[in-house]
């Protein structure tokens, strides 16, 4: 196994992670027989396969468990050529999906003889204050829940935590059920809870640690700059937007069906759907 970095390994786990769930989803949908989505999918299935085989190639077990992979994709693009969707629903279930889930048991079995445990530290910043204070709690238990998973640790701080000089932040972290305040060097990531001008001092903690986020713009600043250089102007719905309810109802007028959603709102929240109907009368 030597002959298999970490990080290629990392990464190919990660990708087959993401073939698991790609292929249970496909499995769905050919037991309801969406034949033109599935299609769609098991290109991505078949891709993230390709992918990975060379990183399979410099391990004996990998290399013969990529050729079985390989064989069932055969045997699923065949069925699906001939739309025989409970032969293909027997493949996933019974060869296919197994195959994958013990691919993912060895690679991690590996992977923890190949190193010891790094438990990685991923920062939680805002500069306006520390996210424990202002997330909702479903979002902050789920953060935390995800992160044991990884092996991780979170830290969460804000701009006023960061000691630029000696490298350090003061932060909270969640240890054994409680949460703890800790000193602790700069995080080796920074998932931002962005703002529209990063202050000084995220900018600095930019030139050091990688940020994950990038403040790109509202729902209208953005694709008004998209329609202003052209290049892409062509690949969006047509918007408006609406300060009064006369802009609603001229905007109804221009199109049957429109979706309404407040600038400075996210994560799928208060969205609208209207459909305008017309009423004929005799």
């Amino acid at each position: 196994m030597e002959a298999i970095s970490q990080k290629q390994l990392s990464q190919a786990n990660n990708i087959v992670h993401t073939i698991v769930e790609a292929t249970e989803y496909f499995y769905r949908l050919v037991k309801q027989e969406e034949s033109h989505q599935a299609i769609f999918i098991f290109s991505s299935i078949v891709e993230g396969v390709q992918s990975v085989s060379k990183t399979f190639e410099n391990d004996k077990v990998l290399r013969d468990d990529k050729r079985k992979l390989e064989n069932y994709l055969l045997q699923v693009a065949q069925l699906l050529e001939a739309n025989k969707f409970i032969k293909i629903t027997e493949v996933l279930q019974f060869s296919f999906l197994p195959l994958l889930k013990r691919i993912l048991s060895y690679m991690e079995e590996i992977n923890g003889q190949n190193k010891a445990e790094k438990v990685y530290t991923i920062g939680v910043f805002s500069p306006r204050a520390n996210p424990v204070k202002f997330l909702p709690q479903p979002r902050l238990q789920a953060l935390v829940k995800e992160s044991q998973q990884q092996h991780a640790r979170l830290l969460f701080f804000t701009e006023t935590d960061v000691d630029l000089k000696n490298n350090e932040v003061e932060a909270d972290t969640y240890v054994n059920g409680n949460w703890e305040r800790i000193t602790a060097p700069f995080p080796d990531v920074i998932n931002n809870i962005g703002t529209i001008r990063p202050s000084h001092v995220e900018r600095e903690l930019r030139r050091k640690i990688p940020f994950t986020s990038y403040h790109v713009g509202n729902k209208f600043s953005l694709p008004k700059r998209m329609v202003k250089y052209r290049k892409y102007a062509d690949l969006l719905v047509p918007f408006r937007l609406c300060q009064k309810e006369s802009d609603v109802f001229d905007f109804l007028q221009e199109n049957n069906k429109v979706v309404f959603k407040s600038l400075l709102s996210n994560r799928g929240e208060n969205i609208f759907f209207v459909t305008k109907k017309v009423t004929v009368t005799f």
